[in-house]
């Protein structure tokens, strides 16, 4: 007989896998009823008197979880104005050992050549020349360790930092379209421990959204980022 290939259409559930039990610690399943998803506790532990929650009142919840977090184009712009000028401050010791860098080290070069050409016609020996060498080399590391420190201070926390920003910015864009599993990412990135308790979503926003949360008043930007 002829046979043939069955596709299975799953329903999609964008809030799977977000949140657990908040009663008995199970994981939250979802179904499809009347045309709505509804989310509830698995039971996989047994009995459990936690309700059902409609995807609707579950996304608003998520929904206004990652408004508290998220950046208009305006704040975000203002932020970034402090960032940049951070950035000048920070980058002002790398530029001034970079310009003295640029002064000393090919005049290290030149004396260890000269020391080199000293050498060779015999005005000093190989000790002593082996020794000033070294000399100057240890100077030549010095500056490179130096600028290597100050770079790695100045990305330790300028980059995450930007990298932070742009991420709340882009959680006001999420907010604004209206995606379902771009909101549960959103809400994952800057919160954790996801619970559902009586039909409210429970949850801990993560570090440094948490910082950010906690600043109600969004206009005094001066004040949240001396924090």
């Amino acid at each position: 007989g002829r046979s043939k290939n069955h596709v299975v259409h799953k329903t999609p559930f964008p809030f799977l896998g977000l949140a657990t039990c908040d009663h008995c610690g199970c994981s939250i399943t979802a179904e499809r009823q009347k045309g709505h998803h509804y989310y509830r506790c698995s039971k996989k532990r047994g009995p459990c008197p936690s309700k059902y929650v409609r995807e609707e009142p579950f996304a608003d919840q998520l929904r206004s979880a990652v408004a508290k977090v998220a950046l208009p184009a305006e704040c975000f712009q203002i932020l970034m104005t402090y960032w940049s000028k951070d950035q000048a401050l920070a980058n002002q010791p790398i530029a001034e050992v970079k310009a003295q860098m640029a002064l000393e080290v090919p005049e290290i070069q030149a004396q260890i050549d000269r020391l080199l050409d000293l050498h060779l016609v015999g005005g000093i020996d190989r000790d002593q020349f082996l020794a000033k060498k070294a000399a100057l080399l240890e100077r030549k590391k010095e500056f490179e360790e130096k600028l290597k420190k100050l770079e790695a201070g100045v990305a330790a926390w300028l980059e995450p930092t930007r990298e932070f920003l742009e991420a709340a910015h882009q959680a006001h864009r999420v907010v604004a379209e209206g995606n379902l599993e771009s909101l549960k990412e959103k809400a994952k990135e800057s919160g954790s421990n996801f619970r559902l308790a009586a039909k409210t979503l429970q949850f801990d926003y993560r570090l440094p959204w948490r910082r950010l949360a906690a600043t109600r008043d969004f206009f005094n930007f001066g004040e949240m980022w001396a924090m």
